[in-house]
């Protein structure tokens, strides 16, 4: 490898995590190989653990997850505006999109339609409370 490509990998390794489709698949295929497990009487611990999958991954990037599954619609619109910052030339990385999912996920009305929707095991068994901040 020459130097300049050593460079420019070591260049793309400090610039972090940017949002990509790639990494939203990842984080819809992690959440959902944990949500399986839990539905199948494992613990999330234990689900997370099968699923090869951190617990603090998982809630890390939860909030892009459930999103989806609560309202696809501010999903999209949240995606929408995430594609439009990176066309402008702004850095958003898996966790800024995070921060704006839970925002999206604070709303009372959705509050409620997840408690609705782990109860009927449509999301993980994790608290709300983490959505409030």
């Amino acid at each position: 490898m020459s130097v300049q490509a050593k460079d420019q990998q070591q260049k793309k390794r400090k610039r972090g995590a940017g949002c990509s489709v790639m990494n939203l698949a990842i984080i819809h295929s992690r959440y959902g190989q944990v949500l399986q497990k839990t539905k199948e009487g494992v613990s999330l611990s234990k689900a997370c653990q099968v699923a090869g999958h951190g617990v603090q991954t998982i809630r890390d990037s939860m909030g892009i997850a459930e999103l989806k599954i609560v309202s696809g619609k501010q999903y999209d619109s949240v995606l929408d505006s995430v594609k439009e910052s990176i066309i402008s030339g702004e850095k958003i990385t898996v966790k800024d999109m995070e921060q704006m999912c839970r925002s999206k996920l604070s709303a009372a009305n959705r509050k409620e339609r997840m408690v609705t929707y782990r109860l009927q095991g449509k999301l993980l068994p994790i608290s709300t409370k983490i959505y409030d901040a």
